[in-house]
């Protein structure tokens, strides 16, 4: 069976802060279509470009969007590579499956090819492999329960109505169909924004590498640590949802110039995290020179 993918509405909505991690033009581009509701030849006026480059923009864009946050995809690159060297705990062919896929990074299709099987039975069979090796690596992962409890101040993090689902579902105990009268959903669309959420708190939980908008939401107290000018994009980009178009404008720049400052601001904030994480014991870090 074809895995079931979110309409493009639901997956925006659901995902809005992770369109930061998007070129600039395809983020905007989705808002433009399925937030502000604009057609497409709106969108094209705006761009000074044709109605097929608008959806040839829309569809790479959606695309972008998808390998970022479709349900196993990101946060399992962690999960397997951090503990490859337990993957003969499975069966051949699932440790085979998850070797090829996370630690030699082939895509389904390249895997489906070699093992001469539908792209959509391999995926299968990674989402069981997955599953069955988070129970043997990280079983509070593998339970949503301890999942949520044991992560429970990250939740803060997250999108607020990924954070909401997960508390009333998993602390509070509520059901789907409770939470669904609370957020005037159907329990189905609460079941699918339950596993987006889980799947972006395993996100946080697994990687090295979190993405940007994790990164500074979840190190707020070193951003002031920064030059006053790497805090203050922080700031506008990731806790303030501006554009890099007016990042610019506010500091009277080019926008490819803003994108650079942005990802050496990135860059900084990492050094700082990694700094703090390897002396522990430090009550302070210096500020950046």
């Amino acid at each position: 069976m074809t895995p079931i993918r979110p309409a493009p509405l639901d997956l925006i909505s659901d995902h809005y802060d992770r369109l930061t991690e998007l070129r600039e033009d395809h983020a905007l581009v989705l808002r433009r279509i399925y937030l502000e509701r604009k057609t497409i030849t709106e969108v094209g006026r705006e761009l000074r470009i044709d109605s097929s480059g608008v959806r040839s923009r829309e569809q790479t864009a959606l695309k972008r969007l998808r390998e970022r946050v479709f349900p196993d995809e990101a946060s399992s690159f962690g999960l397997v590579t951090k503990h490859q060297n337990r993957l003969s705990e499975l069966g051949k062919q699932q440790a085979h499956l998850l070797r090829e896929r996370y630690v030699k990074r082939k895509t389904l299709q390249q895997v489906a090819n070699k093992l001469g099987r539908p792209i959509s039975s391999v995926f299968n069979l990674q989402r069981s492999a997955l599953e069955r090796f988070r129970k043997i690596v990280a079983p509070d992962q593998a339970d949503p329960f301890q999942l949520v409890w044991k992560n429970k101040d990250h939740l803060g993090i997250l999108k607020k109505s990924h954070a909401a689902v997960l508390r009333w579902r998993f602390i509070e105990r509520k059901s789907r169909r409770e939470v669904a009268s609370r957020l005037d959903l159907v329990a189905s669309s609460v079941g699918h924004r339950e596993k987006s959420a889980l799947n972006n708190l395993r996100i946080l939980v697994n990687s090295t590498d979190p993405p940007p908008v994790y990164l500074v939401k979840a190190n707020r107290a070193l951003i002031d640590q920064l030059q006053e000018h790497h805090a203050f994009i922080l700031q506008r980009r990731f806790l303030e949802n501006r554009t890099q178009k007016e990042i610019a404008k506010e500091l009277r720049i080019t926008k490819t110039c803003a994108s650079s400052r942005t990802q050496t601001a990135i860059a900084k904030l990492r050094h700082l995290v990694s700094a703090r994480q390897l002396s522990p014991a430090s009550s302070s870090i210096p500020p950046e020179n």
